[in-house]
C-alpha cells in the first residue's frame, strides 16, 4: 500500500510541477513579449520553436521530481508513466491542440516530453 501511495504521490508531483512550470514560463514568455508570441490569429514558428524547449526543461524538472520521490523498489515505474501521461497530454488536450501547428510542433513536444522525463528521471538517478 505504500508503495502504490508512494508511486502515486511521485506520479502527482511530477506532473504538477511540469505544467505548473510550463504555465508560469509561458505567462512570463506571453506577458513580456507578445509581439514574438503571435500574429493576428496565429502562433509564430520560432514561438512554437521556444515552446516546445520550455517544455523540455519542464519535463525534465518533472521527471526530476518524480524520479526523487518514487520508491527504491520501482523508481522507473511513475516517471514512465509521468512519460506517457505528458504526451498524451499534447495530443489530446484541447487547448494543445488548438494552439499548435498541424503536425510538427506536437511531433516535437511529445519527443520533448519522453526524452525530458528521461533526462530527468536519469540526472536524479546518476548524481
Amino acid at each position: 500500500m505504500v508503495l502504490i501511495l508512494t508511486m502515486a504521490l511521485a506520479l502527482t508531483v511530477g506532473y504538477v510541477s511540469t505544467v505548473l512550470t510550463f504555465f508560469l514560463l509561458s505567462f512570463a514568455i506571453t506577458s513580456t513579449a507578445p509581439h514574438f508570441v503571435s500574429d493576428p490569429g496565429r502562433f509564430r514558428p520560432s514561438y512554437l520553436l521556444v515552446n516546445c524547449m520550455v517544455w523540455t526543461v519542464c519535463a525534465v524538472l518533472g521527471g526530476y521530481a518524480a524520479a526523487t520521490i518514487s520508491s527504491a523498489w520501482f523508481p522507473w515505474l511513475p516517471v514512465s508513466v509521468l512519460g506517457v501521461s505528458l504526451v498524451v497530454l499534447t495530443w489530446y488536450h484541447p487547448i494543445e491542440a488548438h494552439r499548435q501547428l498541424v503536425g510538427l510542433s506536437r511531433i516535437l513536444m511529445s519527443v520533448f516530453s519522453a526524452l525530458g522525463v528521461a533526462l530527468g528521471f536519469f540526472l536524479q538517478h546518476n548524481r
